[in-house]
């Protein structure tokens, strides 16, 4: 499963997009207001300091999708996302190098090999186990004994695990749950209110985030942010 940090980090970048468009959504002056643009910038700084790549680009793509949606706030973000930027470097630079670092070695790291060696691993595993899979569990017996590991963990994508474990019927019920809420999501989000447009936005692009994230970590197998999405998704709907 996903190590303490990188359990906070997808569920920072899973969270953030809803905090901000709850933070649009509100009049000028609400109480409240300032405060959440603070729990925003926070949680963003806190999520930029783990440096974890996967949960930077989903939330990357999920405040992009808000700042297609929300066009008369998109000066608002491309100030904010500079003086982000002036910030890390000056206050935070070893971080922004690192984080820079690893962006250009993301084809070339020992870590990328290893997802690859994990995909081709994985791959075999399907295709010895095509319909039903390997079963719940087995993933990592099988990984230990094909990798010649001492230990082993699961497959850093959400949707390939659930195709060795199940098979190609598991990976049908996975895909066929995504893509049922993605239609409610859509369906909803045409028929709201305008006035609620900017805050329903927001879940939209935490349903992205999520949707990128389980593409590269197997978030939705870590507790906390299972719990957490379902309850957000329940909130939406």
């Amino acid at each position: 499963t996903l190590g303490a940090i990188a359990t906070t980090a997808a569920i920072l970048a899973l969270i953030l997009p809803i905090i901000l468009s709850l933070y649009f959504q509100l009049g000028k002056n609400h109480k409240i207001k300032p405060l959440i643009f603070i729990g925003f910038a926070v949680g963003t700084l806190a999520m930029f300091l783990t440096l974890g790549k996967a949960a930077i680009l989903s939330l990357g793509l999920g405040l992009g999708y808000l700042f297609i949606k929300l066009k008369n706030k998109r000066i608002i973000f491309i100030l904010a996302a500079l003086l982000f930027i002036v910030l890390s470097f000056i206050f935070f630079s070893s971080y922004f190098s690192g984080l820079l670092e690893r962006i250009s070695q993301v084809f070339i790291s020992a870590n990328t090999q290893f997802r690859i060696l994990e995909y081709k691993t994985g791959w075999k595993l399907i295709k010895d186990n095509l319909w039903f899979g390997v079963g719940t569990g087995q993933q990592i017996y099988y990984f230990k004994k094909l990798l010649n590991f001492d230990t082993a963990q699961l497959v850093n994508n959400f949707f390939l695990q659930a195709w060795i474990d199940f098979g190609v019927i598991g990976l049908a019920i996975v895909v066929l749950m995504f893509g049922n809420i993605c239609q409610r999501a859509i369906n909803l989000f045409k028929s709201i209110k305008p006035a609620e447009l900017t805050i329903a936005g927001g879940f939209i692009a935490a349903l992205i985030v999520s949707l990128v994230n389980g593409l590269t970590e197997v978030t939705f197998f870590a507790l906390p942010y299972a719990i957490i999405f379902w309850s957000l998704m329940g909130i939406f709907y």
